[in-house]
């Protein structure tokens, strides 16, 4: 029986511990949950990461460094954990309900066979890109979601808790980035792991491009491609036919299944090629009778 020392262990992977984790930081102490472990892991290590103890003297702040890559941030996390229950935040998220933690365990005691518990993003960000973002991962939530009322199958690797115990399954630390979360549930749901996902959202703030959302795609259709080879993924059918959710789209469609992607584009174009060619034809044939009988009109 392991001793918890706290109530939760948060774990924030980040690079480069920005002005954003400092607002994330005191969004958590303003929560009414206090016996908090905060682990902030930095990878890879670069700059001397900033201390903020002396900044948050309620909170019990832990820094430590770890190999790139989000799952190699949040093993070690979890191995440094002393919480009853360890809770994952991405450092571009904010917490804006004071009672998310309440929430949380109150859910991990009401449902004692569920290993994960999970909720959404709320986009706070009047970037178009952002918003796009976000409401893909709601639909890739709601597409996930079982017949039983609260059963999911995938969670958001940035919003998401587990119980604590001794033998904590871990993320694969190969994927570094992109679709780092969905193995980890895929893997875990196929040996019987349940997950619950709940009606209560954290505010997201990613600070996306037009490139850096092309490359979560991308990054995120070589994942789930990588995996579709021995696990049964979902199709995309989440994502909505707007500007930047087709742009998503087109990168995830290549990157999960180039082959099938460029044989579809070229089908398409050479059909489209062949509607402009009849169609150049018959606009010459029309100006040739024209030229050749032009007394008729």
């Amino acid at each position: 029986m392991m001793n918890y020392h706290f109530e939760f262990s948060i774990v924030i992977p980040t690079v480069t511990a920005s002005s954003s984790l400092f607002e994330l930081i005191s969004s958590i102490e303003a929560t009414e949950t206090k016996n908090i472990q905060i682990i902030i892991v930095q990878n890879p290590p670069q700059k001397k990461i900033l201390d903020w103890k002396n900044k948050f003297p309620n909170l019990h702040i832990e820094f430590c460094y770890s190999a790139a890559g989000v799952n190699n941030a949040r093993n070690l996390g979890m191995s440094r954990a002393r919480g009853e229950f360890i809770f994952f935040l991405d450092d571009d998220c904010k917490v804006d309900d004071p009672l998310l933690f309440v929430k949380h365990k109150n859910e991990h005691d009401l449902y004692s066979d569920v290993f994960a518990v999970g909720g959404f993003y709320s986009s706070i960000s009047k970037n178009r890109i952002d918003e796009a973002y976000d409401i893909i991962q709601y639909r890739w939530l709601k597409m996930n979601a079982l017949s039983v009322p609260g059963s999911c199958q995938v969670l958001l690797g940035g919003h998401f808790s587990i119980k604590n115990s001794e033998s904590i399954p871990t993320f694969d630390p190969t994927i570094s980035y992109g679709g780092s979360e969905t193995e980890y549930f895929w893997r875990l749901g196929s040996l019987g792991y349940q997950f619950r996902l709940i009606n209560c959202s954290i505010l997201h703030s990613p600070g996306l491009t037009l490139s850096s959302f092309a490359r979560k795609a991308f990054k995120q259709g070589s994942t789930h491609r990588r995996l579709a080879k021995t696990i049964a993924l979902p199709p995309p059918h989440w994502i909505d036919t707007t500007l930047y959710k087709n742009s998503y789209f087109y990168f995830y469609s290549f990157c999960f299944d180039p082959a099938g992607y460029i044989k579809n584009y070229f089908r398409k174009n050479f059909r489209l090629i062949g509607y402009i060619k009849g169609a150049l034809i018959i606009f010459h044939q029309k100006i040739c009778f024209y030229l050749e009988n032009r007394e008729l009109f």
